[in-house]
């Protein structure tokens, strides 16, 4: 986890000094990337803490 909050400081680092549209754009698509695979954690968390509190009958 901590390697890949680090890789996305530095993708965010890197993102002024890319040097064509197409570098730009597949520095922000890694930030995306990266930010989900980082937040994915708590999303399966949220669910499975949600499966706890629904009934499954309802």
């Amino acid at each position: 986890m901590v390697e890949s909050v680090e890789r996305m400081l530095k993708l965010h680092k890197d993102l002024p000094k890319a040097k064509t549209p197409h570098e730009q754009e597949a520095i922000e698509r890694t930030i995306a990337a990266t930010g989900r695979y980082v937040q994915a954690p708590k999303r399966r968390e949220t669910m499975d803490r949600e499966k706890e509190v629904v009934p499954r009958d309802a």
